[in-house]
């Protein structure tokens, strides 16, 4: 559905008066934006128009360089709006590990801030960006796909063998293997979970029906259809008894107690801090968290549970450089000279 978007500030005040028709997330205090009938530039967190809009698309800013289409073609910009790595791409990625994802024809492969070919692209496999130092590799076969890791040097560091996988953090990263692979959903069904550390040694069982990446030491884990978190010994620090459990973020991870049940958040003991009562909820950052109460309408919590910026809108970012995204479902509106949401015309 057509909407417009603009950004709010921790007190809920817009910081332009002007709506954009598409508007992407702050990162390294830059953001992409497009009005109607333009093309694609990037504001600072001050609303300014830093670099001109003249791209028919443009990507998050990382490592100081941001993906941009210019013709049909991706290249990179930095953030004075020079074009630093040649538009030459059919599609791009953003940069992690000083490497980006880049396509040429059907083949992904890796490249530098140079521009420079990495990891050769290859039309077999599909990459995924660098993650501590490791990227996941997607291996496709007659007998269904497998997964392994490769280096910043391009070289393969644990062969595709896994039939899920994660990506690597803290030096570990999840991995699956015993499942059977199913062609009609090209997926594999029946797997275990455990973890593995950067030599591919297998240093956490496989005993998890589900296992995600670590953060701030813990991850969540799903045993017996039940959600809950491990330590990187392997240890259960708060015992498997959610339906869904996500990562934590400002020590509160979102928790939804049943199945179609409604959500809220623990701390790191594992006792409810803020009681299920939202559709669907997101990370906290900066202390505020995006909330869907329902109806479609979302707006933002603290850490008490407190609503403190108005369920408004019809799409609601988590905070990124102190501005979120918001987007409304309507046509033109007005925003007051304080930045406070007035209404449609």
């Amino acid at each position: 559905m057509p909407g417009q978007s603009g950004y709010i500030n921790r007190e809920g005040r817009f910081i332009l008066r002007q709506l954009f028709e598409s508007a992407g997330k702050f990162s390294e205090n830059l953001a992409a934006v497009k009005f109607a009938g333009s093309k694609w530039g990037y504001i600072d967190t001050t609303g300014k128009m830093v670099i001109m809009p003249e791209y028919d698309e443009a990507g998050e800013f990382s490592e100081g360089v941001a993906a941009v289409n210019v013709g049909g073609k991706w290249g990179y910009i930095n953030k004075a709006g020079k074009l630093v790595i040649p538009a030459r791409f059919d599609d791009a990625e953003q940069f992690s590990d000083g490497q980006a994802i880049v396509r040429l024809g059907e083949a992904t492969g890796h490249i530098d801030k140079r521009g420079k070919i990495i990891t050769k692209p290859r039309p077999d496999w599909f990459l995924w960006k660098f993650s501590n130092g490791m990227a996941r590799v997607e291996v496709y076969g007659e007998q269904g796909t497998i997964l392994g890791f490769i280096a910043t040097t391009g070289r393969v560091a644990i062969k595709p063998q896994y039939h899920r996988a994660g990506d690597f953090s803290e030096g570990l990263a999840p991995v699956a293997t015993g499942g059977e692979w199913h062609s009609t959903t090209g997926d594999w069904r029946g797997v275990k979970y455990g973890y593995v550390d950067k030599t591919g040694k297998a240093v956490i069982p496989f005993r998890f029906d589900y296992a995600g990446e670590f953060l701030e030491g813990i991850a969540p884990v799903v045993i017996d259809g039940a959600g809950g978190f491990i330590d990187k010994a392997g240890r259960v620090v708060i015992e498997p008894q959610f339906h869904s459990v996500r990562q934590f973020s400002e020590g509160l991870a979102p928790v939804q107690l049943a199945w179609r049940g409604k959500y809220g958040y623990i701390d790191r003991a594992g006792r409810i801090a803020i009681r299920p009562e939202w559709q669907d909820v997101g990370n906290f950052s900066g202390g505020l968290a995006p909330v869907h109460v329902g109806g479609g309408k979302y707006g933002y919590i603290d850490q008490t549970g407190k609503m403190v910026i108005e369920a408004q809108f019809n799409k609601a970012s988590e905070f990124a450089d102190g501005l979120a995204v918001v987007t409304f479902f309507y046509p033109r509106g007005l925003i007051d000279g304080s930045g406070r949401w007035k209404g449609f015309r």
